[in-house]
């Protein structure tokens, strides 16, 4: 499979929205893929949505699997890919017909490992290859989630094509024991073992925002999940960069737009149960334990581009968390 593109599609309870992806799969200018469907223990008809197609075009490989996430899912699937190069696509999502060609073509034009794409801007060559401080700033932009420093998205798996051979040599995989921020990690590892990306002006990508999707589901879990997400990439930086400056204000940086999500989907979401005193009290030890409260302590409000995270952190350092989530309760 000299020049196949292996094309991974992590599936779960998505029946409605399914065949639009894989239609638009199967249905490229450029034929040579390899579509990868794993159905990670759907409970509604969408397996039986993947032998379907399966069965009538012997470029789809189909695995299932008991639940076990989305990183799990694409791991399974990068297990399974044949291709030189991989393509996400999430099962919600569809891609134009040209996208595979658009994405190969611009990978050969650069010699690049990675090709980025972006939604299409006038001011921007077609192909630009990322200089090494472009790269640098990729990399910690994906640990602070930072979403001021790029205009289109740089830290998720979709949207971008990969050289299977680099994260086959260095073994990249998507950490499993987080379920926010894993596709960062997985970008920023891929981004560390190489010199060679590419950004292509042209995005061919549709990505959909569903109503059940995770930004918006009610996440009990989500304040351990930011100890989680902070503890994994402090261990990146320690592998990676340790000691350098700017990749720990990166690292630190990231509790802040956490912080935002923990509120979203925990504190604020209307499915919390617990008494206004209860949230305040909650979210005040949220605040005040763990890699959290160090991370917070860390920062520096001069550091801080965006004013309205500059105003949370003074916030935080007086203690006054709790202040601030009533205010959001009240309005």
């Amino acid at each position: 499979m000299e020049q196949t593109v292996s094309v991974i599609v992590p599936v779960y309870n998505c029946k409605d929205y399914l065949p639009k992806c894989i239609k638009s799969i199967l249905n490229q200018t450029y034929p040579q893929i390899q579509l990868v469907l794993v159905d990670d223990g759907s409970s509604d008809e969408s397996g039986e949505i993947c032998d379907s197609y399966a069965a009538q075009d012997a470029r789809i490989l189909v695995h299932h699997q008991k639940n076990g996430g989305v990183s799990k899912a694409r791991n399974t699937g990068l297990e399974a890919a044949a291709g030189k190069w991989i393509l996400f696509v999430d099962s919600d999502d569809y891609v134009d017909e040209d996208y595979c060609r658009r994405m190969l073509d611009a990978s050969m034009q650069c010699d690049a490992d990675v090709v980025i794409a972006r939604p299409f801007s006038q001011s921007q060559p077609d192909v630009q290859r990322y200089e090494a401080a472009q790269i640098e700033r990729l990399k910690q932009t994906c640990l602070a989630y930072d979403e001021t420093k790029f205009d289109y998205n740089i830290d998720g798996p979709w949207g971008k094509l990969f050289r299977r051979s680099l994260i086959e040599a260095h073994n990249i995989r998507f950490p499993e024991a987080l379920s926010r921020s894993e596709d960062a990690y997985f970008c920023a590892t891929v981004y560390e073992h190489t010199t060679s990306i590419c950004c292509l002006n042209w995005f061919g990508y549709v990505h959909v925002e569903r109503e059940g999707s995770l930004c918006r589901r009610f996440a009990p879990d989500a304040p351990k999940m930011l100890e989680r997400i902070l503890c994994e990439n402090q261990k990146w930086v320690q592998k990676y960069h340790p000691g350098e400056a700017d990749y720990e204000k990166a690292l630190w940086y990231r509790v802040l737009p956490g912080i935002d999500e923990c509120e979203k989907t925990y504190f604020l979401h209307e499915a919390n149960s617990n008494s206004l005193l209860g949230k305040m009290r909650c979210y005040s030890r949220f605040l005040n334990s763990g890699l959290v409260c160090h991370a917070i302590r860390m920062l520096k409000a001069k550091d801080i581009p965006k004013q309205q995270y500059r105003i949370r952190l003074l916030i935080f350092k007086l203690h006054l968390g709790w202040l601030f989530l009533l205010i959001k309760m009240l309005k």
